[in-house]
């Protein structure tokens, strides 16, 4: 979340038309929101309990900002939802978004202010081209279904089952 008051600021610079939408909340009080609330692309949103709340915004994509993670369920959510990702490539989150395939997946840079400009330059990327958003959405879709679908559930359980029983 520290990143948040650069993206937004940079954010603001290069397309002021476009809204930074923020939901959740700091853990261990590791953000300020007034840090980022200053800026005006900027509405706050804090907790929320269904992810059908975060597409109450009719969001153009969704931006993951954490540093460390494992699977992020967010990410699957984003992803069953049809919403287009970017997020740095930590833990998980690259088994879930493969960069130029099913999102956008950014390295997982040293440097804040390197990072916030690697995000808004996805962002951007995202809203001038729709077609782009919108083929790496349903191919993450698709990728989602293929992997943990009932299907693929089912086919992993019978393997378990037949493992364990010859």
């Amino acid at each position: 979340p520290q990143l948040l008051p650069l993206i937004a600021a940079r954010l603001n610079e290069r397309r002021p038309e476009l809204v930074l939408h923020i939901f959740g909340k700091a853990v261990l009080g590791s953000f300020d929101p007034e840090a980022v609330t200053a800026d005006s692309n900027v509405r706050m949103h804090g907790e929320f309990a269904r992810f059908e709340e975060v597409l109450a915004v009719q969001p153009m994509c969704f931006l993951f900002t954490s540093f460390f993670e494992g699977v992020p369920i967010v990410l699957l959510e984003a992803a069953a939802s049809g919403i287009p990702i970017v997020a740095p490539d930590v833990g998980g989150v690259g088994e879930v978004i493969e960069d130029g395939v099913s999102g956008v997946l950014l390295p997982s840079l040293p440097d804040d202010e390197e990072m916030a400009e690697a995000i808004v330059g996805a962002i951007i990327q995202y809203w001038e081209q729709p077609a782009l958003r919108q083929s790496l959405a349903s191919k993450a879709l698709v990728s989602l279904i293929e992997r943990n679908g009932a299907e693929a559930h089912a086919h992993r359980i019978n393997a378990i089952f037949l493992d364990q029983h010859g």
